[in-house]
């Protein structure tokens, strides 16, 4: 059976102190995840990853290198760029179905539960 493909992001964000934090958002389940959705073929891949850090996180930034990086999970197959936060919106279009919640990267693995998002969060530039 042909797993499930999601393009989505790692947003982060490098405080003064060098400490990396890894913006969250709930499913309706209640799990803490990375923005992620279905490709949106007319935009391509980088736009739709963006896109979903736009609606489900209400983030604003930049890709940064090295690109996207995949990740096999279970029942999908995860295309994950990591992503530089420049602006959080006060009002997104998700908003009334998400929270969102800002994490120290080293603590991730405590709060998300998918072993492939948890890698990627690893992975996350230093």
């Amino acid at each position: 059976m042909a797993k499930n493909k999601k393009w989505g992001v790692v947003p982060y964000r490098k405080k003064a102190d060098g400490t990396v934090e890894v913006l969250v958002v709930t499913t309706d389940n209640d799990n803490w995840v990375l923005p992620k959705g279905n490709l949106i073929k007319r935009i391509g891949r980088k736009k739709t990853a963006l896109r979903e850090a736009l609606e489900e996180a209400g983030a604003i930034g930049e890709i940064v290198e090295p690109g996207a990086t995949t990740y096999k999970g279970k029942d999908e197959v995860l295309h994950l760029y990591p992503m530089q936060v420049n602006k959080l919106l006060a009002v997104w279009p998700e908003q009334s179905r998400r929270k969102r919640k800002w994490i120290k990267a080293k603590k991730a693995h405590r709060m998300i539960k998918r072993k492939s998002m948890q890698k990627a969060v690893a992975d996350l530039p230093k």
